[in-house]
């Protein structure tokens, strides 16, 4: 009996064992062992390690990934190196900053991509993540009146300009600073390279003289400043210039609503200067009764723009593959008045946004799916915010547009080599090589887009004195200076190690063939750029289907 209950016992403390080490088992394994991080911080002038640099390891969702770690960070001890010892599995990318040089993601891949994702997985130890800190440059000087007295406050911009493709030119302010009692300014933390210094327009709510927006050395347009030079360690010292004083001035007006939107309406009302369209005046809110009030408005051309505050109903749009996506209408208007030495007023009427509805076809289609081909709408407009809409085709190659600023806009194709647009008509008239004029409320229908698939290739290298040239803009400019001004035409790629490119998803037609540095400003996308250096392009003609193989030498450019 004894013998039996001994046995017995001891299967069953046997079993609850065994139970108990598979439970302290599957417990153990349910938390992943953390992973290891570590690597160095450099400048990138002379490889010598930075100590004290900031580095943040920051974790990156996206389609299918959940986050369950949080952003770490930690400094570089004395030989510039950084450890993140406890990381949780998962995807992340680095930063690295420290004051005198500009801030770097981790990157092993080429230039002008995102930041390179790191994948830790459970227990894993990665080494080697190095990165490579530019040093900074420095633009200072001092602002004054047009008194020669310091101006407190300014605003002070660095600027670079840039170029789109099709010709238009936007101005990006890097870094802002404000002016001390003694107006003077110090630009810090710039990329090597040029720069427009910019005093903001100080606008003053109360009616009382404000300044001038300029740019140095006190001109009162980008075209004729002077470019400042910024080099990577130093200081550019010295930059003096006046800004004159202006009187500024109030618009007033009323918002008319006479849409059947329900119930009283808010409308968000700001004002843009159609000359210098980075210039606004004082926005606001619309009172109750629809008045608004915008002080401190220099003179000149504005565009008064009122946007509803409160979403309008839900209304359906043709998706990808036939989905049905709910978007909510809204409701704006614009109105244009001038202020000419005198306070203004502006009635702005309020309509539904545009839309703009159609379909897709593909010209000697050979089986090409009409669905999910993504369109876009670009606005050719100043002062239009939001600028571009877009939508993809359903099944069908039916789309609509909502939401559509006033404004005069062009199609076109994002994310496809492998069609190109051929023909745009709308309501019957050829809107192919001209802009698409949309007003407020109206609905543009029966668009046409007609799609082509005999894109061509360019491919080939770049030589100079016999040796492959990398790291070069590749850039086909129509010959044709019409065509200049239609984004699409113009299409561009980069020299890789050996100084191949490749060129793909053409237009057919005549292009000038270019091998240039690469430009921040991007000054090859200028309407004139092919003709001033027409000596060092390459003339190529692409017919229908074309790959074509050239042979560049690197343009000295005019």
């Amino acid at each position: 009996m004894s013998v039996r209950i001994v046995a017995v016992c001891f299967a069953l403390c046997a079993t609850l064992g065994a139970q108990r080490s598979s439970a302290q088992s599957n417990s153990s394994a349910t938390p992943q062992q953390p992973g290891q991080i570590t690597g160095h911080v450099y400048r990138a002038d002379n490889n010598e390690p930075i100590s004290k640099a900031i580095v943040s390891l920051n974790p990156m969702g996206g389609r299918g990934i959940t986050v369950t770690a949080v952003p770490q960070s930690t400094r570089t001890d004395t030989n510039g190196v950084f450890t993140f010892s406890t990381v949780t599995p998962g995807n992340y990318n680095l930063v690295a900053r420290h004051t005198g040089f500009i801030n770097e993601v981790f990157q092993r891949a080429l230039i002008g991509l995102g930041p390179e994702t790191i994948i830790v997985s459970a227990g894993e130890t990665i080494s080697k993540i190095d990165i490579r800190l530019p040093v900074a440059a420095v633009i200072s000087g001092t602002v004054f009146d047009e008194d020669n007295q310091p101006l407190e406050g300014a605003q002070v911009s660095a600027v670079r300009l840039r170029y789109q493709k099709g010709g238009q030119q936007q101005e990006l302010p890097v870094q802002q600073v404000t002016s001390d009692d003694l107006g003077n300014f110090r630009l810090y933390g710039l990329a090597e390279g040029n720069y427009f210094v910019r005093v903001e327009n100080r606008n003053m709510p109360n009616g009382e003289a404000g300044f001038r927006s300029a740019y140095y050395p006190g001109t009162p347009t980008i075209e004729s400043a002077q470019k400042l030079k910024a080099t990577a360690g130093s200081e550019t010292s010295g930059v003096r210039f006046a800004v004159a004083a202006q009187n500024t001035y109030t618009i007033t007006g009323s918002v008319i609503d006479t849409t059947d939107s329900p119930g009283p309406r808010r409308y968000a009302v700001s004002a843009v200067h159609l000359t210098e369209g980075s210039s606004f005046a004082m926005g606001g809110q619309s009172n109750p009764d629809g008045t608004f009030t915008l002080r401190g408005v220099p003179s000149g051309d504005y565009m008064v723009m009122a946007r509803s505050m409160q979403a309008g109903p839900p209304v359906q749009t043709a998706g990808v593959s036939g989905s049905v996506t709910i978007a909510q209408r809204q409701y704006l208007g614009t109105a244009i008045v001038r202020v000419a030495d005198a306070d203004a007023r502006a009635n702005v009427q309020i309509s539904s946004s545009a839309e703009v509805d159609g379909k897709v076809v593909v010209e000697n289609s050979t089986g090409q799916s009409v669905s999910g081909i993504r369109l876009l709408l670009q606005s050719l407009s100043p002062g239009i915010g939001g600028g571009n809409s877009n939508a993809s085709t359903d099944q069908n190659g039916a789309f609509k547009i909502q939401n559509v600023q006033s404004g005069s806009y062009i199609f076109s194709l994002g994310g496809r080599t492998d069609i190109y647009l051929k023909q745009v008509v709308c309501n019957g008239r050829d809107y192919t090589l001209q802009p698409l004029t949309i007003d407020s409320g109206v609905t543009i229908s029966d668009c046409v887009l007609t799609m082509a698939t005999d894109t061509c290739n360019i491919k080939g290298q770049v030589y100079d004195s016999g040796k492959p040239v990398p790291d070069l803009v590749i850039v086909a400019i129509p010959q044709s200076i019409a065509l200049r001004r239609l984004a699409r035409y113009t299409v561009t790629g980069n020299t890789n190690v050996n100084g191949e490119f490749q060129i793909s998803g053409m237009i057919p037609g005549d292009y000038l063939l270019f091998a240039v540095p690469k430009d921040d400003e991007q000054s090859y996308f200028q309407i004139d750029f092919a003709d001033r250096n027409q000596r060092d392009a390459e003339r190529v003609s692409v017919k229908s289907g074309d790959t074509k193989t050239v042979t560049l030498k690197p343009a000295t450019l005019q």
